[in-house]
């Protein structure tokens, strides 16, 4: 036989003896130690992780920086606040604590300690219940949580916690023996003993954070009180309270105030669904509530075989849930927040439960986040966005440490840039701003003075409304008050602190008009306000009410109730909304969204104020005549659906004719005098492009306009809209009968971003102009011309519009409410 054909016994014998010796218990023994040392080793690897992508979420290392808005605004007022040491509760009532700035993540040299310090805690905690909840590939899952909350709205990050908490309380109470991939009792403990802490900043940041945090701290409490774990209920909930209460201290706030500061909430909480509420698209709604309901069975699918643990779980995740969906359907309008919540709870269920039915509910999260928010499902995509999220982060980390001087730099120029874009003039003494532009003010600043009630929207109960009134009339009313007529989702404009305008009308005296700012400076020898009755009676939803024609200023009080439904319905979701409608004396109409609380205090209801100027204007001795043909002839009020299910169909409305004290000097500030003008010597070439779109507060329909003594003019105009070329002055030529010509400088370059859109020209942005001004007395037919100038150069409107002027407006009959 040849040797390469034998049998190659030797090799075959040292096979087996290998493979003996690769199944002896010390082999095995080391394989076992090899692969649990690299489980260890990716375990831990994976536990850095999830703190630094938690870090990522919750730590500003980037904060934005203030801007001339609204949300800005109360964000810069609450960390003023802060700084000088105003009481939350007292001085300032809003629906945000002293730790808003661990939410609002915009930067102020005075918090930003508190606001990285809240962020670490918070990305901390995130992280010890993350672990917890986790073993084996399940860290995985727990990796995914902060890196998805790294796409999602600021809201939904801070509902993460609480649902995290509840599954960790939830771990708690079932026995290592019952489930063998249940992590370490003490492990648990720890976490949750370390959570809790936390847990007590949440009611100090913002209200509804607060009742998430309670919710997980009460009904935790209730489990072990009921497992007869007294000594663990009774850490908790002193663990709980002494937090929550050295956060308040540690942020400035007096111990004796902290339970004033939650009592002033309740006027904030119980108003705010009729007055914030938003209608988005139904369909959102509708997804929502198809992926929630099985979301919530088959995460809690294996909980309810287990009577206290699983009614913790079952009962504290469905208040969540609808935490959730209050905040993303009713108060913002911001479906993403609430479906985001979805994918949150998704998310712990499959972390906590690991079963079957908690991967399908965790897969319900995602479809509904998915397909609410239209995301598209491009793994790719979101990859990159995480990792761009990511890279910000860490260079931001790598600026604060370092250059840490550079945010206070940039902050610094910040305030510079709008301090340029909205002067506004040197004044002594303390001051506040109407309606929301804090930060405008601030960034001037300025001794700030404010209401407790901060934004004049957020006033939306009469309570409220009182507070701020009552602080205009008290010790420390602000010297100076910078006022700007601005208000929300289509209010009627005059309900925003409408309780107020009386006073700001008689205790201070305008002097100024600065942008779209009024100043209004305080008088020691108070102007009065008086009031007669006009009418007053009950009247019915829908239908029209005509109002008296004499009084040329209507205050009005009108009290309409939820029906025990709608308050039922505001409870769960959102009564449908109130609209208001005035027609006016040409037949035109303007839709106002009402708010309910806010007009049984009182407010102008005629003549409609919308601008600053219009606010100026009430106290003018010529008021009767600017507003003339303003004032609403009819008023109807409206609900947008099932009115007389959810609103009574009766309502009481009480009239009164108020005067203003008479500031003559309002009429030098805004009139523009005409002023005689030699004929051009030449004719100036034509354009097209521009429009005078109102004039005394009314659409152009019917030539020649009927007008009194009183132009007010709102138009834009552009030397060329095909070229993009706005106009940089705006003059206004007014021909008399006899053909004598008069004109006045309009205010120009005013903001027109309609004009833009329209021509496509992002140059015809502030092609805007207004004139006020008063018109000769003699009646007869007048002709209004614009004249655009450019670079030096005038142009001439080709559009001419004919004016009837009547001359001084008499009086007329009286209409009787019917």
């Amino acid at each position: 036989m040849d040797i390469e054909q034998r049998p190659d016994h030797t090799a075959n014998q040292r096979s087996l003896a290998n493979a003996a010796a690769a199944d002896s218990p010390a082999t095995r023994a080391t394989t076992a130690g090899l692969t649990g040392q690299l489980s260890n080793l990716a375990a831990a690897v994976l536990a850095v992780m999830i703190l630094l992508a938690s870090a990522a979420v919750y730590i500003p290392f980037a904060p934005s920086l203030p801007a001339a808005n609204l949300d800005d605004g109360w964000r810069f007022g609450i960390n003023v606040a802060i700084a000088k040491h105003l009481i939350f509760g007292k001085d300032l009532i809003f629906t945000f604590g002293p730790y808003g700035s661990v939410y609002t993540r915009q930067f102020f040299p005075a918090t930003d300690p508190i606001m990285l310090t809240g962020g670490t805690l918070i990305a901390v905690a995130i992280t010890l219940v993350l672990i917890s909840l986790s073993q084996g590939y399940m860290r995985l899952v727990a990796l995914a949580l902060p890196l998805f909350l790294l796409l999602v709205p600021s809201d939904t990050q801070f509902f993460a916690l609480p649902l995290l908490s509840l599954m960790l309380v939830y771990r708690l109470a079932t026995p290592r023996s019952a489930d063998r991939r249940a992590p370490s009792a003490l492990l648990i403990k720890a976490a949750w003993l370390l959570t809790v802490p936390t847990l007590g900043m949440f009611p100090l940041i913002k209200g509804t954070f607060g009742i998430c945090a309670d919710v997980a701290v009460l009904f935790t409490f209730l489990l072990l009180i009921s497992r007869r774990r007294f000594g663990l209920a009774i850490a908790t909930a002193v663990l709980f309270l002494l937090s929550l209460a050295a956060f308040w201290v540690a942020a400035g706030q007096p111990i004796r105030f902290l339970p004033g500061f939650f009592i002033a909430q309740a006027p904030i909480i119980t108003g705010y669904t009729n007055a914030m509420s938003m209608m988005g698209p139904p369909r959102q709604l509708i997804l929502f509530i198809i992926c929630c309901l099985p979301l919530w069975i088959l995460g809690n699918s294996r909980s309810f075989a287990k009577i206290d643990a699983g009614l913790v779980l079952a009962i504290g995740s469905a208040m969540i849930l609808f935490l959730a969906f209050k905040e993303g359907f009713v108060g913002s309008g911001n479906a993403s927040i609430a479906s985001g919540v979805l994918c949150v709870a998704g998310l712990a269920f499959v972390m906590g439960q690991q079963t079957r039915l908690s991967t399908g509910a965790c897969a319900m999260g995602v479809i509904g986040y998915l397909t609410i928010t239209h995301v598209p499902l491009n793994p790719v995509r979101v990859a990159r966005s995480i990792v761009w999220q990511l890279k910000d982060v860490a260079s931001a980390f790598e600026e604060r440490v370092n250059n840490p001087v550079l945010l206070a730099e940039k902050y610094t120029a910040t305030l510079g840039g709008i301090r340029v874009a909205h002067p506004l003039p040197a004044i002594s003494g303390t001051a506040d701003i109407y309606a929301y532009d804090q930060t405008v003010l601030l960034a001037h600043g300025v001794n700030w003075d404010p209401r407790p009630i901060i934004q004049s929207y957020s006033a939306y109960t009469p309570k409220l409304a009182a507070e701020n009134a009552a602080h205009l009339t008290g010790p420390d009313a602000p010297d100076n008050i910078f006022f700007a007529v601005q208000t929300i989702n289509n209010r009627v404009p005059a309900l925003d602190d409408g309780l107020s305008w009386p006073i700001l009308l008689s205790d201070y005296r305008i002097t100024g008009l600065y942008g779209d700012y009024a100043l209004l400076q305080h008088q020691t020898a108070t102007g009065t306000i008086s009031m007669a009755p006009l009418t007053s009676g009950t009247y019915t939803t829908d239908s029209t009410i005509a109002l008296p024609e004499k009084a040329p200023y209507v205050w009005a009080q009108l009290d309409i109730q939820e029906t025990l439904l709608g308050k039922l319905l505001g409870l769960v979701f959102k009564p449908p909304a109130l609209t208001m409608t005035y027609t006016f004396p040409d037949g035109h109409q303007q839709d106002f969204r009402y708010v309910a609380a806010m007009g049984q205090s009182g407010f102008l209801l005629s003549p409609l104020v919308e601008t600053t100027t219009d606010f100026m204007a009430l106290a003018m001795p010529e008021g009767r005549e600017y507003f003339s043909g303003r004032g609403p002839s009819h008023i109807r009020l409206t609900a947008a659906f099932g009115g007389g299910l959810f609103w009574h169909t009766r309502f009481s409305l009480k009239l009164s004719g108020i005067t203003f004290p008479a500031q003559p000097l309002v009429g030098q500030i805004l009139l523009k005098p005409l002023t005689p003008v030699a004929p051009a010597p030449v004719q100036y070439p034509e354009t097209s492009s521009c429009s005078v779109d109102v004039i005394n507060g009314t659409p152009i329909e019917h030539l020649p306009v009927k007008v009194h003594n009183f132009l007010d003019i709102v138009g834009w105009a552009a030397i060329s809209t095909d070229q993009g070329l706005p106009a940089d002055r705006v003059t206004v030529t007014v021909t008399n009968p006899d053909g004598t010509e008069t004109n006045a400088p309009a205010m120009s370059q005013q903001p027109r971003p309609d004009v833009a859109q329209a021509f496509r020209h992002p140059a015809l942005a502030n092609s805007g102009f207004s004139l006020k001004t008063e018109l000769p007395s003699t009646p007869g037919l007048y002709t209004l011309t614009i004249n655009p100038s450019r670079d030096g150069k005038t142009w001439s409107c080709s559009t001419r519009i004919p004016l009837q002027v009547m001359g001084s407006e008499t009086g007329g009959s009286d209409r009787t409410v019917h």
